[in-house]
């Protein structure tokens, strides 16, 4: 743990490995349990929820992003905001290490500064989720492309 302490990238990426604790619906599934697969975590190793392709359900995205309006929500925007700043140093860790290709690091980027842009300058929810679509068509679905683990 020492070594891994003093490097900045390794810290970075342990300290989201846990997730958040906010009632956000799909926060922890979108970043967390993507970058539990990133580095390597399965769940049947492990026990724990992971996310194991790039993209994500449309569905999430409306629900999470829905959510932030909510009153009990509203008054946990610090912690939010204190959550994403690990996303944030995660993704930059990870991009440095050469852990996550640059299309999947831009796009969940731009979730994190959408859900600030939600949180903090009073975004809608949908011109959120339309600018989401615009960028990243590819990296949104309708359905289940897959199996979640």
């Amino acid at each position: 743990m020492r070594v891994i302490s003093r490097d900045w990238g390794y810290w970075s990426i342990v300290t989201v490995m846990r997730g958040d604790d906010t009632p956000v619906p799909y926060l922890k599934h979108i970043f967390t349990c993507r970058f539990r697969y990133l580095v390597g975590i399965r769940k049947e190793d492990y026990h724990v929820t992971v996310r194991e392709h790039e993209t994500v359900e449309e569905y999430k995205l409306h629900s999470l992003f829905k959510s932030l309006l909510k009153k009990d929500v509203w008054y946990l925007r610090e912690h939010i905001y204190h959550y994403l700043g690990h996303v944030y140093d995660c993704l930059l860790a990870l991009r440095t290490l050469n852990m996550i290709d640059r299309l999947e690091h831009d796009f969940l980027c731009t979730i994190c500064d959408l859900i600030v842009s939600v949180l903090y300058e009073g975004k809608k929810p949908e011109d959120a989720i339309k600018e989401l679509k615009e960028k990243y068509p590819h990296m949104i679905t309708d359905e289940y492309p897959h199996k979640l683990s």
